[in-house]
């Protein structure tokens, strides 16, 4: 008799299980900590990192929120983490003062990621680059790390790991027990603000005003092809 074929749905289903397992595990230093109170002085220069793993679009939609972290707190140096693929976004631009690459897992579109030569292209890869991009970002000893997309789970444990005290992001599931600060996410809001809420939490956490009360338009620099 005829075997049918699985669904798709079947295993899918069974990635998402073995993630979430996964996630357990790394998880599990943070799961019975209280959410630390972060000291940040309103005059402390701090070093900022802002996770946003998308493409070209994605990321030219958060260039608003890094102008208003940049014009509320100029003393602060500002390090993007993006994907290669949308580097030239930032190309020019002096809304941070550093930009660094990272081969995110489910954005790379079958790019490699260098100086990982372990697990390459099996289940395991994504959180083996986790920790070895976690180890590079511990030297940097950043105060604040800000993970922009609302879903963006891998970020916030790589913030986690990396050991930035101060980590704001948004409360899904998968990405809770590794911020300090966690705002409702809202997967109907406009990539603009999804960028703009984190930033904003990040000026109250400061207590300091923000210079707009909502974002202007944005404005494309990308160079041609």
């Amino acid at each position: 008799m005829e075997q049918p074929a699985p669904s798709p749905g079947g295993a899918l289903d069974v990635r998402r299980r073995w993630r979430r397992r996964w996630l357990a595990l790394l998880a599990l230093p943070w799961q019975r900590r209280t959410p630390s109170r972060p000291r940040l002085s309103p005059a402390q220069p701090l070093r900022v990192l802002a996770i946003r793993p998308d493409h070209l679009g994605d990321l030219l939609l958060a260039t608003p929120a890094l102008a208003l972290l940049r014009t509320a707190c100029p003393e602060a140096e500002i390090t993007a983490l993006v994907g290669p693929w949308a580097r030239p976004v930032l190309d020019g631009r002096t809304e941070v003062d550093v930009v660094r690459t990272c081969v995110f897992p489910g954005f790379a579109r079958g790019q490699p990621e260098r100086g990982l030569p372990l697990l390459p292209r099996t289940p395991l890869a994504p959180y083996a680059q986790l920790l070895h991009q976690a180890w590079r970002l511990r030297w940097a000893r950043y105060d604040v790390a800000l993970v922009l997309r609302v879903d963006h789970w891998w970020g916030a444990a790589l913030a986690a790991y990396a050991g930035i005290p101060v980590r704001l992001g948004y409360a899904v599931p998968e990405s809770r027990p590794f911020l300090t600060h966690a705002l409702p996410p809202d997967f109907t809001q406009h990539s603009v603000w999804e960028n703009w809420r984190v930033v904003t939490a990040l000026l109250a956490l400061l207590g300091r005003p923000a210079p707009l009360a909502e974002p202007p338009p944005v404005r494309a620099t990308v160079p041609p092809a």
